[in-house]
């Protein structure tokens, strides 16, 4: 293996967790906006909803673990398919 392919390689391992921490960050923005828009939809319907705050937090938590998780899992699908299969 090429030194430039050992350091590609390196770029990817980074890239990858990074990216996957952002999706989930940004999944949860998405899920908090969501969730609101429905509480008000509910309360404007007379159903009263809690969420409350210690469940929300360890919820969003585990989810970011879980984003964060699957990088390991993304890198072993990628080491083993081939650089024209990922780009059909």
């Amino acid at each position: 293996m090429s030194a430039s392919a050992i350091r590609g390689e390196g770029l990817v391992k980074r890239f990858i967790p990074e990216l996957l921490f952002r999706v989930g960050v940004a999944g949860l923005g998405m899920t908090a906006l969501l969730v609101f828009g429905v509480s008000l939809l509910a309360a404007r319907g007379g159903v009263v909803m809690a969420f409350p705050p210690p469940a929300i937090t360890t919820i969003a938590l585990f989810l970011v673990v879980i984003a964060i998780a699957s990088g390991p899992m993304a890198m072993r699908a990628l080491k083993k398919s081939q650089t024209a299969d990922m780009l059909r």
